[in-house]
């Protein structure tokens, strides 16, 4: 678990001001390779969630797995 959360993670490491800045990166292969860096175990369930919710829309993660390749799977363009 981070003292941040994941989605502010993300922001921060991928050098962005606002969380919503996330949705404009064109250098998705970056966020993958974060997210890939990223043990699944490292998160909480519900901070997989959260993350697959608001940068995919992706709302019916049931576990921390499916909810992180959610997460891979709008990096690599799939919820576009």
């Amino acid at each position: 678990m981070f003292t941040l959360g994941l989605v502010e993670y993300l922001t921060l490491k991928m050098g962005c001001e606002y969380p919503s800045d996330l949705h404009y990166v064109s250098d998705r292969e970056k966020i993958c390779r974060i997210v890939n860096e990223i043990p699944t175990g490292q998160c909480t369930r519900r901070e997989w969630q959260d993350a697959a919710q608001y940068l995919a829309d992706v709302t019916d993660c049931k576990t921390a797995a499916s909810a992180r390749a959610a997460v891979l799977a709008w990096a690599g363009g799939k919820y576009e």
